[in-house]
């Protein structure tokens, strides 16, 4: 796999960041990658002289440096191991809001992955993922992986979220479904595991058109049904054709329903340790648009989640020193 090449890996302090480290490494031997180790100081370094001002004498300088001193103590130990591990490394501490930091550094420095564990809070506690995490995924312009603790060591069955109704003129969403592929089928090569490809579908208005409001007749509307249900898994069994050469188990998957349930649902009963999934809208405005089905599956998932973006996604973060 030599997709990611300048992977940057994020090691606050309140997260799985032992998960995201440990993936790190072994992603950067996989792929000859680079790796940043990035720690963010919740508070500009001017805000930690000013929370010190009341100490006497010079010493708020000096505790500001020292808590300074002890994040980048935490990433060029991280950064000593890799290097440790014959893999170029290097130790960056940023200071600001967590994911606008991140994001912009990302930026800068042309990373194509950030990675990063759960956020867990003061409390250490896991559940649903939380506000700086759902930030990254939702505005970072390179993919995002969040990791659970549990999937540190490697995946064992990776859920391919595929649309199969992207119509071949939308060439975003169609470019998109193959990405996912790629990376999905990519990443259980590596680690030897399967990987659900899960293709959801649904007519629109169903209810409706079977309520005897329309007039359409039962038989009528089971040919609507009908057809769409074949067309949609024409185009998902084409795309899964497309990659069938990959030394991967595959189990392919053409569920009926909302993707916002059936994708977090088939999650759960199967035992999916990570999803990979893109996360632009049908419709949106480049960089503006997150698509609810991504927001119901990311505040829903119980795994480890892969975002991706279309290469027209453009980031709603301005960069540093823009207007």
């Amino acid at each position: 796999m030599q997709r990611f090449r300048n992977i940057l890996v994020v090691v606050e302090e309140e997260s799985h960041h032992a998960a995201a480290v440990e993936r790190a490494i072994w992603l950067a031997r996989a792929n000859e990658a680079r790796l940043t180790f990035l720690d963010v100081a919740g508070s500009e370094e001017g805000e930690l002289s000013r929370l010190f001002s009341m100490l006497p004498g010079a010493r708020a300088d000096v505790m500001g440096e020292e808590v300074m001193g002890f994040h980048r103590e935490r990433v060029q130990a991280l950064a000593a191991q890799a290097e440790g591990e014959g893999l170029q490394a290097t130790a960056e501490v940023v200071t600001g809001t967590a994911f606008l930091a991140i994001i912009r550094y990302a930026m800068r420095q042309g990373h194509d992955l950030i990675l990063k564990g759960q956020h867990t809070g003061a409390s250490g506690l896991t559940g649903a993922f939380r506000g700086p995490d759902l930030h990254l995924m939702r505005k970072a312009p390179c993919p995002v992986w969040i990791l659970r603790d549990d999937t540190a060591s490697g995946t064992r069955c990776i859920l391919a979220c595929i649309d199969p109704d992207a119509m071949e003129d939308d060439d975003t969403r169609v470019d998109l479904n193959r990405t996912v592929m790629q990376l999905a089928l990519s990443l259980a090569e590596r680690d030897g595991a399967s990987v659900d490809i899960l293709g959801v579908w649904r007519v629109q208005e169903e209810a409706a058109l079977r309520s005897g409001r329309v007039t359409l007749a039962p038989g009528e509307v089971d040919t609507i049904v009908e057809g769409e249900r074949v067309a949609s898994l024409a185009r998902l069994e084409a795309l899964a054709a497309e990659f069938a050469d990959r030394p991967v188990r595959t189990n392919l998957l053409h569920l009926k329903g909302v993707p916002g349930d059936v994708i977090p649902d088939h999650a759960a009963s199967a035992g999916i340790d990570t999803i990979v999934m893109g996360t632009v809208g049908r419709t949106g405005i480049s960089g503006f648009f997150i698509g609810n089905t991504a927001e119901t599956i990311l505040n829903r998932a119980a795994c480890s989640v892969l975002t991706l973006k279309p290469p027209q996604f453009v980031s709603p973060v301005l960069p540093d020193g823009a207007a």
